[in-house]
């Protein structure tokens, strides 16, 4: 039986991919989400950083659909999202280091325009609104939990810890888990 909560946190990361919201996870979702990051930091399809996104956005796709799309659709429901994640099939250690590290770290190139290693308040907004579909209330209550010290500025350090916390730990108390699902209701 799953609970309560981590149906919510798989639910929530299901409509983060789910970009054009049509009920299914496709290909064309993680174009859209490029694109849209792309806009966001005003960068043109050609620019290498974005290209970089891409290429490793559509290796994340390609790990999903693999091990989520059991009719062979060519889509990922909700339903088979969420088995994929039950059965531990679709994250590890490994797949997280191998697939998702990159991608944050092509992403948070792109959002950490000084390369200071830390985002400030706006780039944090845009990054998280492009890439993870948080309205700007959810914004801001991960830049509240995030920014201890009041400076204005997350380590981009503590974002890829939280994201990794989010796949391994289930405490609803977790970083990991505000990063991800910061909606008061949760």
């Amino acid at each position: 039986m799953i609970s309560d909560f981590l149906d919510r946190k798989l639910a929530k990361r299901f409509q983060a991919y789910d970009v054009d919201g049509n009920g299914v996870i496709e290909r064309r979702d993680f174009a859209l989400a490029v694109e849209r990051m792309g806009d966001a930091f005003g960068r043109q399809p050609d620019d290498p950083e974005l290209q970089r996104v891409a290429e490793l956005n559509f290796v994340l796709w390609d790990r999903l659909v693999a091990h989520c799309d059991t009719n062979n659709d060519g889509k990922v429901s909700e339903a088979e999202f969420k088995e994929a994640s039950l059965t531990g099939s679709l994250q590890t250690v490994d797949s997280f280091e191998a697939d998702y590290a990159p991608l944050i770290d092509a992403a948070l190139d792109i959002a950490d325009a000084d390369r200071d290693g830390k985002l400030t308040a706006a780039e944090f907004a845009l990054w998280a609104a492009s890439l993870l579909n948080h309205s700007q209330p959810e914004i801001d209550e991960i830049l509240r939990r995030f920014d201890r010290d009041d400076d204005g500025l997350i380590a981009r350090d503590v974002i890829f810890a939280a994201i990794r916390e989010y796949f391994f730990d289930d405490s609803p108390d977790s970083a990991g888990s505000w990063v991800v699902d910061p909606s008061p209701d949760r």
